[in-house]
């Protein structure tokens, strides 16, 4: 689904709110933050002189405000799972985040990640890609995508790879060991 009103208009970060104030319980996100949510998406479609209809705005709600509380609790537990494996890692906020697509960075025995998070079955967007990749070796980080197993251990990784403006996964079988 495409965001009917641009995000810096919308202005809210479920992300900061959720982290930033240890908030892990959905239904406290929920009763704390919704109304604000509504009120500044409400806002925010007025600015832009956009309207939507209710099914549209819950689908709204269900990309920004559910899934942003939900990344953002897979994005600490990936930090937390990466720190109890010997890594000093943390959380993206952001420009590195917002345009860069970098969620969670990691250093360990003097080499840095850059790790995106992902869904399973999550379709990866070319342009995303690249400059997530060009990013990570610039800065001299292994750029890799992780994403949450249904089985133990809970995370697989993948290096993304490129050449000559192709880019591709190859799986990590011994991360983060």
């Amino acid at each position: 689904m495409t965001i009917p009103v641009k995000l810096k208009n919308l202005d809210f970060n479920a992300k900061n709110i959720v982290l930033k104030n240890h908030i892990y319980d959905y239904d406290r996100f929920y009763n704390q933050y919704f109304e604000e949510f509504a009120n500044k998406l409400k806002n925010a479609l007025r600015v832009e002189n956009k309207k939507i209809t209710l099914k549209e705005f819950i689908e709204v709600a269900k990309v920004v405000f559910y899934n942003g509380f939900w990344n953002a609790i897979k994005e600490q537990q990936l930090a937390n799972y990466l720190n109890k494996n010997n890594f000093k890692s943390w959380v993206v906020f952001g420009e590195l985040d917002y345009i860069f697509k970098i969620d969670v960075m990691a250093q360990r025995n003097n080499k840095n990640y850059f790790i995106q998070l992902k869904s399973s079955g999550t379709i990866l967007k070319l342009e995303t890609l690249k400059s997530f990749y060009n990013l990570a070796t610039k800065k001299g980080a292994l750029p890799v995508v992780a994403s949450w197993a249904k089985k133990a251990p809970y995370w697989e990784f993948y290096e993304l790879k490129g050449f000559a403006g192709h880019y591709w996964l190859q799986k990590i079988e011994k991360f983060p060991n």
